[in-house]
């Protein structure tokens, strides 16, 4: 983890930081960064094109998973074939469903998948675990597996013991193309739970990268994407004695997690795909030094998208780094008080609302900005320096704190109080000798400015009563 904290800093001046007037001082914000920010622009996309690399892919992207941050892509809104990547998907609606640890029967639909398409090799009428289905989806890519997953979730929700696999597959295909929809995946359509090749059957790199995240943000998934191999009962010896199970020896597909020649030291995952419409498709994850990265290869070549998902991790890995930018309660500025009063600390630290932390390249790094814009009804120039004018309240709103690459704003927050801070006025300066005269601390400056004080509020007084008078005759001659 790396700590910016020494980089330029902007002001803004002279912006009302208000609800009111939010949309305005927005915009008059990002006019201003722009005059003072004189930084080449550059772009996640540019930063990846100037890399160079040389892919099999038709289409790919790299996401940061935490932020979803595009770091490269080419081609990534392309319309292309999933193939069975699609299972990704199939995974997350069944496990909105269906527990781990839910018995599953199997029927007819074992045999609802064309003779080419991968298998699992479950049997009708065996038992197994919503867990090990899972694994059957994941591991040996089992189609049939995506079938059984669709039945259950389907007479599962419409509450009925049995379902034909034509009527169950519709509906289930429903509930896809819905969470699809909810993880922002708005170009993609899918018709089947398995992902064999329909014309209407598609996605784009971006959106299985979207689904790929989720993925694995759910902890039986990313555990079971890094499994290399599974051994064991399908029931996981829950099933009755009267129940049918059987013993599985599933092997990985996913050759960057094998331990084989193609193997990728920080991969961590996810699913493999192929057909003859889609080319050879990768879904895969890796972590290094807690930053972790989702690859997605699409229409590569067989041996390629090995190689081209860990070309993509390598160019993330090398060139990115999680910067925490800011943190909740930390000072962002350590301002001067224009009139605070006497015997209180002459700054107000200036902390922020939110954390802030992003996903750099080291260009992206070397050229961000901090911009600090202050609300002019609380603060006033001081020559170059902005001072706040008292009376604050400790959390009130003073501004805000934006992080700018160039013209391109990559966050805004609020500035606070960090502490109350008190009006100076010619009473207070009187209690606050008055109070070191009662401590026996007073000095001779010191009576002599109370002396003045004094004088300066009779000065006043009797300044104000010729005033008045004066008025007075004027309105009654």
């Amino acid at each position: 983890m790396i700590f910016l904290k020494n980089f330029p800093r902007v002001f803004i001046l002279n912006l009302n930081f208000s609800r009111k007037n939010h949309r305005e001082r927005r915009g008059r914000t990002l006019v201003a960064a722009w005059l003072l920010l004189t930084l080449v622009f550059l772009s996640p996309q540019r930063a990846a094109h100037a890399a160079s690399l040389l892919l099999d892919a038709q289409a790919c992207v790299l996401v940061e998973q935490e932020s979803g941050k595009t770091l490269y892509a080419i081609n990534e809104n392309e319309r292309m074939y999933p193939a069975s990547m699609t299972k990704i998907l199939t995974a997350l609606v069944a496990l909105e469903y269906l527990k781990p640890n839910d018995l599953v029967v199997t029927g007819d639909e074992v045999f609802a998948i064309p003779a080419d398409a991968s298998r699992a090799n479950h049997k009708k009428g065996e038992t197994l675990v919503v867990e090990n289905l899972i694994r059957g989806l994941i591991i040996p890519s089992g189609s049939e597996t995506a079938c059984v997953i669709a039945v259950a979730v389907a007479k599962k929700l419409n509450n009925v013991e049995e379902m034909g696999y034509v009527e169950a597959e519709a509906f289930f295909v429903r509930l896809m193309n819905e969470k699809a929809e909810t993880l922002g995946a708005r170009d993609s359509h899918f018709v089947n739970p398995h992902g064999y090749h329909s014309e209407d059957h598609y996605s784009t790199a971006r959106d299985i990268a979207l689904i790929a995240r989720a993925g694995m943000e759910n902890e039986l998934i990313k555990r079971i994407a890094l499994e290399r191999e599974f051994s064991g009962d399908g029931a996981n010896n829950r099933a009755g004695s009267d129940a049918l199970t059987q013993h599985y020896e599933w092997r990985t597909l996913n050759e960057l997690i094998s331990g084989g020649a193609y193997s990728y030291r920080y991969a961590t995952g996810i699913k493999t795909g192929w057909m003859d419409e889609a080319g050879y498709c990768v879904a895969a994850s890796a972590e290094k030094d807690g930053m972790r990265l989702i690859a997605i290869v699409m229409n590569s070549t067989e041996v390629g998208r090995w190689r081209d998902a860990a070309d993509l991790f390598e160019y993330g890995f090398d060139n990115f780094s999680r910067y925490e930018l800011q943190t909740e309660g930390e000072t962002v500025l350590d301002a001067p008080i224009a009139n605070a009063r006497l015997g209180t600390p002459k700054r107000l630290a200036l902390v922020a609302e939110k954390s802030f932390i992003e996903f750099l390249s080291k260009d992206e790094y070397e050229t961000l900005e901090q911009v600090v814009t202050l609300d002019e009804g609380l603060s006033a120039l001081n020559g170059e320096e902005r001072e706040m004018r008292a009376p604050i309240v400790k959390d009130q709103v003073i501004g805000s704190v934006a992080y700018m690459i160039g013209e391109r704003q990559l966050f805004e927050g609020a500035l606070l109080a960090g502490a109350d801070v008190q009006e100076r006025t010619l009473i207070t300066d009187l209690e606050f000798y008055f109070s070191e005269f009662k401590a026996g601390i007073i000095s001779t400056k010191a009576l002599y400015a109370v002396g003045g004080a004094i004088f300066g509020v009779l000065a006043t007084l009797f300044v104000s009563g010729l005033r008045n008078r004066r008025r007075r005759r004027r309105r009654y001659y």
